[in-house]
């Protein structure tokens, strides 16, 4: 299905992502806080913090605060 539409998915299992996801946007309070694919994501968030080191240090980072 994915492959002819856009799917959204909200989870915040975050194997679920790295598994299926060609694009990645974060909401926190309805704003957008990271977007883009896996890979820039991670690129955008090892910027901000080096201490991230995969995409569940990126969500806890963004959505909680911690890492």
């Amino acid at each position: 299905l994915g492959k002819e539409r856009t799917v959204i998915l909200a989870t915040h299992i975050v194997s679920d992502i790295e598994a299926i996801a060609d694009m990645i946007l974060l909401l926190k309070q309805g704003k957008i806080m990271i977007s883009g694919s896996p890979t820039e994501v991670m690129e955008q968030a090892v910027a901000q913090n080096p201490d991230i080191q995969s995409l569940e240090d990126m969500y806890l980072y963004y959505a909680e605060g911690k890492v």
